[in-house]
């Protein structure tokens, strides 16, 4: 075998892997509702979260009803860091 048909085999091995884990690992989108509460959930509101994407608070309004957004925008929002707010 060559090296450059095991190298051909090692790759195709691992998009199947990696198909695999993408069908195994996608959650469905969030619902508008799901969205709004998880962006509140986190501690975030729409002017905070526009200021950090760089669009405006109507844009993330818009983003948020749209129940057919992209699935990048639900991992966005899954992935944004939890604001803790303490008193002194």
């Amino acid at each position: 075998m060559t090296v450059a048909l095991i190298q051909m085999m090692m790759r195709s091995e691992l998009l199947i892997r990696l198909g695999h884990f993408m069908k195994t690992t996608t959650k469905q989108n969030f619902t508008p509702e799901e969205f709004k509460a998880e962006i509140g959930r986190r501690g975030w509101t729409y002017r905070a979260l526009a200021e950090r994407w760089g669009v405006t608070e109507n844009w993330v309004s818009k983003l948020a009803r749209n129940a057919d957004r992209a699935m990048h925008w639900d991992d966005a929002v899954r992935g944004l860091p939890t604001i803790v707010i303490r008193n002194k």
